[in-house]
């Protein structure tokens, strides 16, 4: 009896040892991997393996990418690139994740003292070609910040959209309420100048750029432009994938390049937590110009993917995108060519990339959400929108068909759940609704923040 339970002894002494060493190994292997940055070029990994990545998943990832719009792709993990494709080292418009690197750049000079948060435009001198009012002139800087300034006048770079969703004049006190507004991000950059007597530009250039050695990143890349109705400019710009991820690399260390602290680690945490909601715009939560995963509504970061709390992201029209997810030691970056016109690729899109580079490591124990197929077949059918727009339904396989009678092309949806589907190949979310019986009575489509409903009709 005695050796019995000694032998037992034994074992769960060398099971906690084991543990134990098995924890340190882990900790030492972080740690490792947050000393490891870019010089020059970036250090490529080999063999994805080592790092428990399939490289034929990857590839799985990149050939579903070819089929859209996709013109480059970088994945980082733990300051390597572990894949990429496409072209990285080309410059693109940056379109809105310029936002993002304006997010930090404030970080030094509030730490400094430079800038002081809670100054009002009214304070500053600031107004606009359309005046602002009383209340206007109330709005801090943290509110725009946070895209709650409650000023809703024309800005430069904003799509018709963008104009379509703002609130009438007044009708929203500043920090009270958010809204993806082009007028808070764009003043801000004047604001920048004001104080640092540098444009964005100059600051991205000295305080970024040449610190974490982008390598294209030179003086033909600003974009910046003024349009007549505000004197608050759209400081556009141009950079690559390779160059992009060094940005996202920085923003995963909380800040810190090979030992020296660019952006303030407290200002890192402050712009990428929560501060609203992002539903309004298709998304969950949203920071100070980054888009941050919050689990506080029925929206997922992007489609197809489940992300912790604490990644974050930096979005751009077309399909601009900077993925951090600390949880994995991990920067994703996708860039569309922009220049040529039609070229774009959704949120659902890039979400499924990302779901598929996930499954190639991390997620390798995990598969593409799968509805019921009896679920499925109940939705089958046609749903009347109004007097001359109707929608079908069809079941093809085990894969959903949407079809509006006013557009001239089907769209395949894949589900995230048993009653909500996205298509990958626009921005577009489709949501099953039943009545009290239980019957599949209607359908909601949201796309590009405008919602519609449609009836089913009865056959």
């Amino acid at each position: 009896m005695w050796n019995k339970f000694s032998s037992g002894m034994n074992i769960r002494k060398f099971c906690v040892y084991a543990s134990m060493v098995f924890f340190l190994l882990c900790a030492a292997h972080l740690s490792f991997a947050q000393d490891v940055f870019p010089a020059k070029t970036w250090e490529k990994i080999e063999n994805p393996d080592e790092l428990g990545y399939s490289l034929e998943k990857l590839e799985e990832a990149r050939k579903f990418a070819e089929k859209g719009k996709t013109a480059a792709v970088v994945i980082v993990v733990n300051g390597k690139i572990l894949y990429e494709w496409g072209e990285v080292e080309r410059d693109f418009i940056t379109h809105s994740t310029r936002k993002s690197f304006l997010s930090a750049l404030f970080g030094k000079y509030v730490q400094n003292g430079t800038i002081d948060l809670d100054m009002t435009m009214k304070e500053l001198g600031i107004d606009d070609v359309t005046p602002l009012n009383e209340e206007e002139k109330m709005a801090t800087i943290r509110d725009c910040l946070k895209a709650r300034s409650g000023v809703y006048i024309d800005a430069a770079a904003e799509s018709q959209g963008m104009r379509n969703v703002k609130p009438a004049r007044n009708s929203r006190a500043p920090g009270t309420y958010w809204l993806y507004n082009n007028w808070d991000f764009n003043v801000l950059g004047t604001i920048f100048a004001k104080f640092t007597g540098k444009t964005i530009f100059q600051g991205i250039m000295e305080d970024i750029a040449i610190p974490i050695q982008m390598e294209h990143f030179d003086s033909d890349d600003d974009l910046t432009f003024k349009v007549k109705e505000s004197l608050h400019a759209a400081y556009m710009l141009k950079i690559s994938a390779r160059d992009m991820a060094r940005f996202g690399l920085l923003m995963l260390r909380k800040g810190k390049w090979n030992g020296k602290q660019l952006i303030p680690v407290d200002w890192v945490k402050e712009i990428t937590s929560y501060c609203s909601d992002a539903f309004a715009y298709g998304g969950d939560g949203y920071g100070y110009m980054w888009w941050v995963v919050k689990n506080n509504n029925r929206l997922p970061h992007f489609p197809f993917v489940e992300l912790k709390e604490g990644a974050y992201s930096a979005r751009g029209a077309y399909g601009q995108y900077i993925l951090v997810i600390p949880e994995y030691d991990m920067v994703i970056v996708h860039r569309v060519n922009s220049f040529e016109r039609g070229n774009s690729v959704s949120g659902s899109q890039f979400g499924m990339i990302v779901k598929k580079i996930l499954m190639a490591g991390p997620e390798k124990d995990k598969k593409l959400y799968e509805a019921d197929p009896n679920v499925l077949e109940s939705y089958s059918g046609k749903y009347k929108m109004d007097e001359s727009v109707f929608v079908t339904v069809s079941n093809k396989g085990g894969t959903l068909i949407l079809e509006k009678s006013n557009r001239n092309f089907p769209l395949e949806v894949l589900p995230v759940s048993d009653t909500i589907f996205y298509a990958t190949l626009a921005n577009l979310k489709v949501r099953f609704m039943r009545n009290q019986m239980g019957v599949v009575d209607r359908l909601v489509i949201t796309q590009a923040g405008r919602t519609e409903y449609a009836e089913r009709i009865k056959e």
